[in-house]
């Protein structure tokens, strides 16, 4: 056993070498003569030429940039670690314009040229789907909007993108005049999101033009319809494969998954699916159907007509790197999609300000995109963001000066157009509004607390043009007896008002706080204008106990609340534990110091840290002597639902679940200034800490190196959510944390087995060993920084 202690020792001072990430070279990757990639701007073109081209190094250089493709895909989509922090924006920035003079032949007066331009386009060569796919799927959006950041005084960088088609020449330019749009929400997936101020956003963005609509079309329904109305315009709303089968998955509640075979009932077994879109199909899921056609097949779809579209617009998530380049090589002018995922309300908002632009600007693709850009940003602050435009010409040249004056100009027209005041004597609320709202049917403790939204859906769309002024929104929750009210008012001066984000319940009340079961209450909900009641409805809400949890998509990223290092039980426990670690650091005079305790100039820097923890956790194993039980009852409606225990619960009651040990230590190490997290399997929970400052904050830069498998499965995963959560997508960088001995893991079930400290770390380790079996990790620091704060308890007893 002291031999095993010792290679556990190792491995978690990172002594080992790392376990290898699997290599598979990806398809397609030979070297061919396809012409570089060249950034269009109004007064040059700029060939963005490998280094190494020719001869041995070329291969080479080819895997060079597909990695750089992935790595920074990876960096993007884990925007939320980085985005709140000026220093690693700048770090980013700095890497990206070393990679863009490093790989490529690029000065830096180059660069500076394609700042000044404020508007650029990238012309991408296209032969075959698996040739030059790094090209399509590298985000040049963000890196060359980051890599002239420093040139360009605060300036914004516009980008598109062309599809240089080998051997194709774009089709002959016309007026739109038909538009389809297409809401495919199938099965469970209709229950996930309501399209309808999607769908009137846009038919008052593309007010003139004849509208045909269809919802939940089978695959030979939609083609028969795209044959027979050859629009020019095509709209897709709905689910992209990779989230909409999450959905529904997860909606199944245990049941088998739908796209798995008898012998395969585990959902984790099935390979990733390539980028596309779900329509209703022949795939059952125990009471409707769905069928989600890959980008290939969708592109051949939506081109079926005799004339293709001028643009297909594809609203969903992950669809800016295959599909919508796979789309305009079918012969569509121009595509429009995401990189990865999007916040339903920005996206609504760019949607509308785009078609609007296009429609009001002569249809000038450049001018829309532009002006769409151009508004969003003076609303939202959009890092990292990727709205892609694919198109088959070039749409910046000499008059791109020109197209930033008539973007300005138009932007001022919409400008006065949104101050033109709007009477309610003049005009019924009808007229000229709808509200959408929907409560959640359940409201946990812990979202209200962070400020989250009480509703689903609390959304205003105006339909005519003009100013609203004076709408007073009055929201009451009562609980027990005790009222929570949220008034104030509000202008709509654009085409949607979302205030869902905008809405909270101040919950002080120690009713709220110690309540010990559910309680059924209600929210009351008034809009008016002026003396017209525009909504007012009461809707019944189940407000769940402080300390109750749920294992869902939206509840799950609270679990940093129930970390309670100001908890008494907590401060009592390090206090005993000062005897503990003067024993093990063999210093009378040490005591718990974190970070500061790390010196370089030793053999192991970080052996301290790691004494540290060993000596809380034979704190609570000597000390505490706990047991393991389930957990306490619940009466939630939903099935993924727990009361969890404080610290000081643990303590009284002597037991504790896996979760409510994580969360224990977890509290302890944050006490003492050493950075917990705390890693979710399916169906378990266990804690780790960070050994450095510094592992924590390389961390946070996403700087991950994959050897991409396949290019259709080059952008399966979309961003995470917060920035304090890593999931499926980080979990061989965890891996590699973890190997290197940056990051370490601890069983802490094994406390209530009478186990040894590294026996713990060893088991931590054997944990993470199946990828199936991860979920994500929760980064507490992270948390923090972004003021999720523990909940203010006031104790119950389970």
């Amino acid at each position: 056993m002291a031999a095993k202690r010792n290679r556990v020792r190792q491995r978690a001072r990172g002594t080992t070498s790392p376990r290898p990430l699997p290599v598979q070279p990806p398809a397609g990757d030979d070297v061919t003569d396809t012409e570089p990639v060249v950034v269009v701007t109004p007064e040059q073109d700029l060939p963005l030429r490998p280094n190494d081209v020719q001869g041995k190094r070329a291969h080479a250089s080819v895997r060079a940039f597909q990695r750089a493709a992935m790595q920074w895909a990876y960096i993007v989509r884990n925007r939320r670690r980085w985005a709140g922090r000026d220093a690693l924006i700048r770090d980013q920035a700095d890497d990206a314009q070393k990679l863009i003079q490093r790989h490529f032949q690029v000065g830096q007066a180059d660069l500076g040229a394609v700042a000044q331009a404020r508007v650029a386009q990238v012309a991408i060569p296209f032969r075959t789907e698996t040739e030059g796919w790094e090209n399509r799927l590298f985000p040049w959006e963000f890196v060359l909007s980051a890599a002239t950041r420093p040139l360009r005084q605060g300036h914004p960088l516009t980008l598109m993108r062309q599809l240089v088609r080998d051997g194709g020449t774009p089709g002959v330019a016309r007026t739109p005049r038909t538009v389809l749009y297409v809401e495919s929400a199938p099965d469970k997936l209709a229950e996930e999101y309501d399209f309808e101020s999607e769908r009137t956003l846009l038919q008052t963005a593309l007010a003139g033009l004849k509208w045909q609509e269809t919802r939940n079309p089978t695959r030979a329904q939609l083609q028969t319809l795209i044959e027979r109305l050859n629009p020019d315009i095509i709209h897709l709303a709905g689910f992209d494969t990779h989230q909409g089968l999450r959905v529904i998955e997860r909606s199944l509640s245990g049941e088998r998954a739908p796209d798995s075979s008898p012998e395969e009932s585990d959902e984790r077994q099935r390979p990733p699916w390539p980028d596309g879109y779900i329509l209703s199909g022949a795939v059952g899921t125990g009471g409707g159907t769905y069928d989600p056609v890959d980008a290939i097949h969708l592109a051949k779809l939506l081109c079926a007509g005799r004339q293709k579209p001028l643009m297909v617009t594809c609203a969903l998530w992950n669809s800016a790197s295959r599909t919508c380049p796979l789309i305009v090589a079918e012969g569509a002018a121009a595509a429009l999609g995401v990189q990865d995922s999007f916040d339903d309300a920005v996206m609504e908002s760019f949607l509308s300000a785009f078609y609007t632009h296009w429609r009001l600007c002569d249809w000038k693709l450049a001018d829309a995109f532009s002006g769409a850009w151009e508004k969003t940003r003076q609303r939202r602050a959009m890092v990292g963001t990727g709205v892609v435009l694919w198109s088959d010409r070039r749409l910046v040249g000499a008059d791109s000066i020109a197209m930033q004056a008539r973007a300005s100009k138009l932007q001022k027209r919409l400008a006065k157009e949104s101050e033109q005041l709007i009477l309610p004597d003049q005009v019924t609320p009808g007229e000229v509004t709808t509200v959408s709202i929907k409560a959640f049917e359940e409201l946990n403790y812990s979202l209200l607390h962070n400020r989250r939204p009480m509703f689903e859906t609390f959304k205003f769309v105006k339909t005519k043009p003009g100013r609203m002024e004076g709408i007073t929104v009055f929201v009451e929750l009562n609980a027990g007896g005790e009222r929570f009210p949220y008034r104030k008012r509000f202008d709509i001066t654009t085409n949607e008002l979302d205030l869902r984000s905008e809405i909270h319940a101040p919950l002080i009340g120690d009713l709220v706080r110690s309540s010990r079961e559910p309680i059924n209450t209600s929210v009351f909900v008034e809009v008016t204008w002026a003396d017209k009641v525009l909504y007012r409805d009461t809707h019944a809400v189940r407000l769940l106990p402080a300390d109750q949890w749920r294992d869902n998509d939206e509840d799950r990223k609270w679990l940093p609340c129930f970390v309670l290092p100001r908890d008494p039980a907590v401060g009592d426990l390090i206090e005993k534990a000062h005897r503990y670690v003067r024993v093990l650091r063999d210093d009378p005079a040490s005591g718990f110091d974190g970070y500061q305790s790390v010196d370089m100039e030793r053999e192991d820097p970080t052996e301290d840290v790691d004494l540290q923890v060993q000596a809380i956790w034979s704190t609570i194993l000597h000390e505490w002597e706990l047991g393991y039980i389930n957990p306490p009852p619940t009466y939630s409606r939903e099935l993924d639902s727990q009361r969890l225990r404080t610290p000081t619960g643990i303590f009284n009651d002597r037991n504790g679940t896996c979760i409510d040990l994580a969360l224990l230590v977890a509290a302890c190490l944050e006490l003492v200034g050493i950075y917990p997290v705390v890693f979710l399997l399916e169906g378990h929970a266990f804690p780790g800490y960070w050994r450095s400052e510094d592992a924590y904050e390389q961390f946070l830069k996403a700087k991950f190196d994959q050897t991409p498998k396949n290019p259709r499965d080059a952008a399966v995963t979309a961003a995470e959510g917060e920035s304090w959560i890593s999931g499926k997508v980080a979990y061989d960088e965890i891996v590699r944390e973890i190997d290197r001995g940056n990051l370490v893991p601890l069983e802490s079930v094994k406390l209530t087995e009478n186990c040894g400290f590294w026996e713990a770390v060893e088991a931590g380790r054997e944990n993470l060993l199946e990828r199936k079996e991860f979920h994500s990790m929760i980064d507490v620091l992270s948390a923090r920084t972004d003021r999720v704060t523990p909940l203010p308890f006031v104790e119950v007893k389970s």
